[in-house]
């Protein structure tokens, strides 16, 4: 890690930071350790893009009488909650190990050099979870409820009927 920051401190140190701002921004991940981008213009676009998409979808399934108005509601809520939920929750349990271990405060990044142990312990708690929750609850979503015979299961499944 040392080598890699220092180049980085080189490599920024050589350049006008006010200017590096440019059309040359973009937006990139990796989907299966493929590096996937795509210019910043496009973020807006396309966030609005999926959100036409699924307002259209929703309002599609209303029309076909697969689900109500408060249904659709209860999902948009439910699909909006884990985006706020999740930060706060992050920001909590960071300030607790902040005031657990008072060395983490410094991390620049919020992630320790070496996050093995942490990803080990995530999952182990994650596979105990799920391990001693009993079968009835463990997955309630993926049982189909049907109360129409004419409901394909998979409808059934992703719109809880």
């Amino acid at each position: 890690m040392g080598a890699n920051m220092l180049g980085l401190a080189r490599g920024l140190a050589e350049r006008d930071l006010a200017a590096l701002r440019s059309e040359q921004d973009a937006v990139f991940f990796t989907v299966f350790g493929k590096m996937i981008t795509y210019p910043m213009w496009l973020v807006w676009p396309l966030a609005g893009l999926a959100l036409a998409i699924v307002i259209a979808l929703g309002v599609l399934a209303r029309r076909r009488a697969l689900t109500t108005t408060p249904r659709l509601l209860i999902g948009a809520a439910a699909g909006l909650l884990p985006i706020i939920v999740a930060p706060l929750a992050a920001i909590g349990w960071w300030q607790l190990l902040i005031m657990i271990r008072p060395g983490y405060g410094n991390l620049a990044m919020g992630d320790p050099y070496r996050p093995e142990l942490y990803s080990w312990a995530l999952g182990a708690l994650r596979i105990y979870s799920q391990a001693t929750r009993p079968r009835s609850v463990a997955l309630p979503h993926l049982r189909p409820r049907r109360r129409r015979t004419d409901v394909p299961p998979v409808t059934a499944v992703t719109t809880g009927l």
